[in-house]
């Protein structure tokens, strides 16, 4: 017998990781995100290509209902998308969310310039308070590069690289 994910018990879930949802899903993971959204510390919601429509927008209320958020990831593709609401409805400054990762294809042979355009892309809409870092790289080889200050003109020279996302995470 197949469990519905509404009924799903996991009080020690702090860790989220969704991608790849049809549509019929969506409805019962925001039911289940929005049970579990004070205890969860990070989220990371990968789009699938260009079927963005499950995690475009933010709503108002977000940043009140994950009050434990520290990391939120997002595709590269939503983050540069005009549509997307998210650079409008910010963390407030008292948020523990300190973390914006911006997950995107980085080919091997030009990956600090790649990374050095991503970021620019992301630098002009940036909105979010100064505390929050972007983390920008590539998920299946577990290369990130945390961006220290993403309004200052020297970001490549203000990055680091780590292996996997956060250690502390």
């Amino acid at each position: 017998m197949q469990q519905s994910i509404d009924t799903w018990d996991t009080p020690a879930l702090r860790h989220v990781r969704l991608g790849r949802l049809s549509r019929p899903l969506t409805d019962a993971i925001d039911r289940f995100l929005g049970r579990y959204a004070h205890q969860i510390e990070s989220l990371v919601l990968n789009e699938y290509g260009s079927f963005s429509w499950p995690f475009l927008n933010i709503s108002s209320g977000f940043w009140a209902q994950f009050t434990a958020l520290r990391l939120l990831g997002l595709n590269g593709s939503t983050l540069k998308n005009e549509r997307w609401s998210g650079w409008s409805v910010m963390p407030p400054p008292t948020h523990p969310c300190r973390y914006l990762l911006c997950r995107f294809y980085i080919p091997r042979e030009n990956e600090l310039a790649e990374v050095g355009r991503v970021v620019d892309d992301i630098r002009a809409r940036w909105t979010w308070n100064d505390d929050v870092r972007l983390i920008v790289g590539h998920g299946r080889t577990g290369q990130y590069y945390v961006v220290k200050n993403v309004r200052g003109d020297q970001s490549i020279a203000n990055m680091e690289k780590t292996v996997g996302i956060l250690p502390e995470l």
